[in-house]
């Protein structure tokens, strides 16, 4: 597999995807996961509902993911991201970095992290085991969310 971004509904294998990135000259295989929480704040949480805008996520995730390749000496990434509603405890989103050795795996990783979190755009809704639904992350402070859709215009 190359280094490719992935947008779905449904589960991703983590074991599967950390296989495909793996070259000859791989040394290390860094992968994370985000899962969703089934209890945040003390609230049992039942599903998380994510939505993105389409065009906009695709072509951040494609620049972070270009940007790491570009930064750090790794073989290959992949980034994958799911969208609809998901149950307490499956994957929300992976990154999965294959490199010669493992200091450039983990920071690419970390790098790739940081950066997803802050341009790409996602948004987030929790629904609690009582039917209560409320947004999360960046989506609750109307500023934080002005000030990233900026960078897109």
């Amino acid at each position: 597999m190359k280094s490719q971004i992935i947008l779905e509904e449904k589960d991703f294998d983590l074991e599967e995807l950390k296989k495909s990135v793996v070259k000859d000259n791989t040394g290390a295989v860094m992968a994370f996961s985000d899962v969703v929480k089934k209890e945040r704040d003390g609230v049992d949480v039942q599903k998380l509902e994510v939505r993105i805008y389409e065009g906009m996520t695709r072509n951040e995730m494609k620049r972070v993911k270009d940007e790491t390749l570009k930064e750090f000496e790794i073989n290959r990434i992949v980034l994958v991201q799911r969208i609809g509603i998901l149950e307490a405890g499956e994957n929300v989103m992976g990154i999965i970095v294959s490199a010669p050795d493992r200091e450039k795996a983990i920071e690419a990783c970390v790098s790739c992290l940081e950066k997803f979190r802050e341009f790409v755009p996602l948004w987030k809704k929790e629904i609690t085991l009582d039917g209560k639904e409320h947004w999360v992350e960046e989506a609750d402070d109307l500023h934080n969310l002005y000030n990233r859709m900026v960078k897109w215009i």
